[in-house]
């Protein structure tokens, strides 16, 4: 799978990989596995790499508050 994926012509323009398998997977460790064998085998192997966590934006927003008010406060 991974070698057919290299030889497609338009991979340097592809914004999405969508994989699928066997639905009839006859249990959930299989199902399990088969999503891994996708995330770290399949995806990374034409240069996919995970998205960083965005802070949640009560987080961001409450230090740019804490931070305003230390510049206000002359701290």
């Amino acid at each position: 799978m991974v070698a057919a994926l290299r030889q497609e012509r338009v991979l340097p323009v592809t914004t999405d990989l969508i994989a699928q398998f066997n639905p009839a997977v006859p249990d959930h460790d299989a199902t399990v596995r088969a999503l891994e064998l996708i995330a770290t085998e399949v995806a990374p192997a034409p240069g996919w790499t995970p998205a960083r966590r965005a802070e949640p934006a009560s987080a961001s927003a409450s230090a740019s508050a804490s931070a305003s008010a230390s510049a206000s406060a002359g701290v």
